[in-house]
């Protein structure tokens, strides 16, 4: 199928590994359709955060909600955490799909959304496509915008998070050089001790 951003999209294998994973998160649900779609979340998201490592962006796949036991039974989530950033949401189609559905339950407190694109075996993924903002339960393949503006976006966001920790405007995420050189010296009693035993 020929994307719009098709000269941007990104192809990377699924490996053995990839899948073991998949499949375990799967095998925890008792529905079959549940099962289905943990699957194919779970993919997504290692899927971004193979791609993502690659280009050096921090993640913290371990601390995503795709990644909690609680999170994949609760609710239809595809999240990857992008460390010091936010939630990024990894939606699947399947190949051949002009539609990616997205639910209600994560169109808030994203980062951003991307779509990846799973063959049929399992086997392949192409990353196709981006959207910062998502208010409807399907968005078309036509929709997304080119892999480009989720680094650009990623970057700028990141970058007016630093500017707000340079004003002394924090979120619960950072801490300012007080409270950095604070935890410090509070803990220079404890190093100091622990240099003394080196003795």
């Amino acid at each position: 199928m020929n994307y719009p951003t098709e000269q941007q999209s990104i192809s990377i294998p699924i490996s053995a590994k990839f899948r073991d994973t998949a499949l375990q998160f799967a095998q925890e649900q008792a529905n079959p359709e549940k099962a289905k779609q943990v699957y194919l979340n779970t993919l997504a998201v290692q899927v971004i955060n193979n791609y993502l490592q690659l280009l050096d962006i921090s993640t913290t796949i371990e601390a995503s909600y795709s990644w909690d036991y609680w999170g994949r039974m609760g609710a239809d989530v595809a999240d990857l955490l992008l460390t010091g950033i936010g939630h990024l949401e990894c939606r699947y189609i399947r190949t051949g799909d002009h539609i990616c559905h997205i639910p209600p339950e994560v169109w808030h407190h994203r980062f951003g959304y991307v779509v990846v694109e799973i063959n049929q075996t399992c086997q392949e993924a192409k990353i196709i496509g981006f959207l910062p903002a998502v208010t409807t339960t399907e968005i078309n393949i036509e929709q997304l915008q080119p892999l480009e503006l989720l680094i650009e976006h990623y970057h700028q966001f990141s970058g007016v998070q630093l500017r707000q920790w340079l004003e002394g405007i924090y979120t619960s995420q950072w801490q300012s050089i007080e409270e950095l050189a604070l935890k410090k010296a509070h803990n220079w009693p404890f190093v100091l001790q622990k240099c003394g035993d080196l003795r």
